[in-house]
């Protein structure tokens, strides 16, 4: 995963609730997705919208996301699995801190 350099941040959905925003960096030919989602409002109306609606951008985007976070706790995880990501490898971030990295396939 390393050479990949920052292209660039697309907006995909901007709510009061939720941004979802996914940076696309690049190495050569390769392409690396990874997907941003910060709440401003947390409830369980707000998980299901998210969800259906990252279902219905995946019928368009069929190129794998990735997905990390800073601070992995068991919220981030019963979440990230609800979104249909799978563990792919622990990676070393910029910061050389290792954090597990997830992947959402099509």
């Amino acid at each position: 995963m390393t050479g990949f350099e920052f292209v660039f941040r697309h907006d995909v959905r901007r709510t009061d609730d939720y941004w979802f925003e996914i940076d696309e960096y690049r190495h050569g030919e390769d392409q690396l997705l990874l997907v941003h989602l910060q709440f401003f409002n947390w409830s369980p109306a707000v998980c299901r919208r998210v969800i259906r609606e990252f279902k219905i951008f995946r019928t368009h985007c069929r190129a794998p996301l990735f997905a990390c976070t800073e601070n992995p706790d068991a919220k981030w995880f019963k979440f990230i699995s609800m979104m249909g990501y799978r563990f792919l490898q622990n990676i070393i971030c910029e910061d050389g801190e290792t954090r597990p990295l997830y992947i959402h396939t099509t």
